[in-house]
């Protein structure tokens, strides 16, 4: 899925690409302004040649989804920000559904139960999200107005945008337990956004 990107992060710089939606040029940095998912147009970041033009960085995301606004249901996909940890739950914001806005705000709760699939017994909320992280995940069920339950069980949800300790690197996500900071090396438990091969 595109990388997943929040207000202030980093794409890349004025040297060899061009800021588009969503995003806002501060010194030679093309940061991003909204929360959302990360678009690269025209030629690869890692293509040499002189003659290509730079490529364009934008974010889709509440500021520039597609057209009409989107309402979630059962087996929606979400991108949600935590917000606070309980030994049982995490409280959410809901940011995007099936890559689209919103038409109201929604919070949201991811149970220990449905954090991933078996084993529940082990799972530890504060082993597998951090508030700040953003999680893909599925609408599992219906709350109460304007508020819905949360599954992070399926293959490839999870956290897919966190920091380091410390809020210094991106991570990766190396398995369904586990991220990367590929800067220090260090591992950090989370609910990684992981598809098993």
């Amino acid at each position: 899925m595109p990388s997943v990107v929040i207000p202030g992060d980093i794409l890349g710089f004025t040297s060899d690409s061009v800021a588009g939606p969503g995003t806002y040029v501060s010194g030679t940095e093309i940061r991003a302004s909204l929360a959302g998912y990360l678009d690269i147009s025209g030629p690869s970041p890692s293509s040499s040649s002189p003659s290509s033009s730079p490529h364009t960085l934008s974010v889709r995301g509440p500021a520039t989804a597609r057209a009409g606004a989107a309402v979630p249901r059962v087996g929606s996909v979400v991108v949600a920000r935590v917000l606070r940890l309980a030994s049982t739950a995490a409280g959410c914001e809901v940011l995007l559904c099936d890559g689209r806005a919103l038409a109201a705000p929604f919070s949201a709760v991811v149970r220990r139960e449905h954090v991933r699939e078996g084993e529940v017994d082990k799972v530890r909320m504060d082993e597998a999200f951090i508030p700040g992280d953003l999680v893909q995940a599925r609408v599992a069920s219906m709350g109460d107005a304007r508020s819905l339950f949360l599954s992070t069980a399926g293959s490839g949800d999870g956290v897919v945008y966190a920091r380091s300790e410390g809020g210094r690197n991106v991570m990766r996500a190396v398995s369904a337990t586990e991220m990367l900071d590929p800067v220090t090396g260090v591992r950090e438990k989370r609910r990684g956004a992981w598809v098993a091969s």
